[in-house]
């Protein structure tokens, strides 16, 4: 009897996440603009100059450059999350054509890829991330 009690409890959850994905849908947040990447960096970062910047193919994430650091703001979930690279801050950095691929020494984001337009603007980041980081 205890089996069955487990049973419909897994089918109620299981109806109610059904239910809301079909009164909600699954929605991504994507930065609809640099200027919305840029307000979001300034947000965290006071002072910001921002010397050069980027946005993903995707709109998920904007690749943003200052005077002293180059910043990752990446949609993650139903927010908007900051990284600052910095020495140790990457495991791993590789590029796919127009892709880099991010490696993180963060349990929090382990990963994250940033496809952009085209391969000579992939290979610029991919330099520009190097110096950041060494």
């Amino acid at each position: 009897m205890p089996w069955m009690y487990l049973l419909g409890s897994l089918a109620g959850i299981g109806l109610i996440v059904i239910l809301n994905l079909m009164l909600f849908g699954r929605s991504r947040q994507v930065l609809h603009s640099l200027e919305a990447a840029r307000a979001r960096l300034a947000s965290e970062v006071p002072g910001l100059c921002v010397r050069e910047s980027i946005l993903s193919a995707d709109g998920r994430a904007a690749l943003i450059r200052d005077d002293h650091a180059v910043y990752l703001v990446a949609a993650q979930g139903d927010g908007f999350i900051v990284r600052k690279f910095a020495k140790g801050t990457l495991r791993s950095l590789s590029r796919d054509t127009a892709r880099l691929n991010l490696r993180f020494a963060d349990f929090t984001l382990p990963q994250f890829d940033v496809p952009l337009a085209d391969a000579a603007r992939a290979a610029h980041w991919q330099d520009a991330l190097r110096n950041a980081t060494a």
